[in-house]
């Protein structure tokens, strides 16, 4: 059995590091954004227009090269968790 990988991040709160979380929860406060303005603020046309939108876009195939897209996101995704290590400090151990 392989001995655990064990990883210690220092506790940065630079520009890189605060950049990739907020782009992680970012995308959260977004949807809170949305939803308020979705029930309060917008007019019935725009809420019409915003449903059919997210509607469309639920249901819309994905593209026959998805699957060699995902290599970005996936570049994308480890990119923010080891900046989110970082800004939290983070001790990471993989067994």
């Amino acid at each position: 059995m392989p001995e655990p990988y064990v990883h210690s991040f220092p506790h940065s709160t630079g520009f890189i590091p605060t950049l990739a979380v907020s782009l992680w929860l970012g995308v959260n406060g977004f949807l809170v954004y949305l939803l308020l303005s979705f029930v309060f603020l917008m007019s019935p046309f725009l809420r019409a227009l915003t449903a059919g939108s997210l509607a469309v876009l639920a249901v819309l195939p994905l593209p026959k090269d998805a699957r060699r897209d995902h290599r970005i996101g996936f570049k994308f995704g480890d990119w923010v968790v080891r900046n989110a290590a970082r800004y939290f400090g983070l001790t990471v151990t993989v067994e």
